[in-house]
C-alpha cells in the first residue's frame, strides 16, 4: 500500500521534447502542457484504482507492486509525455523546455526498464528541478 502512494505522488509531473514547432508562446505552452498533465494525471490515478480493486489484498510483494507501476501507473504518464513532445518548445525558453522534457523522457524510459526504480528512489528529480520556476500547475510537481 505504501507503494500506492509513492506512485501518486511520484508521477504527477510530465514533459516532452520536439522542435517539430516553436510557434507556441511560453505562456501557451505552459498552459497546454499543463492540460496534458492535468488530464493524464487522472487517467493514471483511475487506472491505479483499478488495478488496486482487481488484486486487493495481493499487494505488498515486489513483483506486485512492480506491476502496478510497469500496467497502471506508467501507461498514462508514457502516453502523457509523447502527447507533450508533441507540442513543441514554445519561442522562448526552448532550451529550458527541452531539458524538461528531456528529463521527464529520461524518467519515463528508466522507470520502463526498471520499473523499481519508481518504488525504491526518485525517478523525477530532474524533472522537478527542470521544471522549476518555468510556470506549470500541474507539470514537474512531482
Amino acid at each position: 500500500m505504501a507503494a500506492l502512494v509513492l506512485l501518486a505522488a511520484v508521477a504527477a509531473g510530465c514533459g516532452g521534447s520536439s522542435d517539430s514547432s516553436a510557434s507556441l508562446t511560453k505562456a501557451e505552452f505552459v498552459k497546454k502542457g499543463d492540460a496534458i498533465c492535468k488530464r493524464f494525471e487522472q487517467e493514471r490515478l483511475s487506472a491505479i484504482k483499478a488495478f488496486v480493486l482487481v488484486h486487493k489484498g495481493k499487494l505488498g510483494p515486489t513483483a506486485t507492486q512492480e506491476d502496478l507501476v510497469e500496467e497502471a501507473a506508467l501507461p498514462p504518464i508514457r502516453a502523457g509525455v509523447e502527447k507533450l513532445a508533441e507540442l513543441g518548445t514554445p519561442k522562448t525558453d526552448a532550451d529550458k523546455a527541452t531539458k524538461f522534457v528531456e528529463a521527464y523522457e529520461e524518467a519515463v524510459s528508466h522507470i520502463g526498464e526498471n520499473a523499481s526504480v519508481a518504488l525504491n528512489g526518485d525517478p523525477f528529480a530532474k524533472v522537478r528541478k527542470a521544471s522549476s520556476g518555468f510556470g506549470f500547475k500541474n507539470c514537474g510537481q512531482i
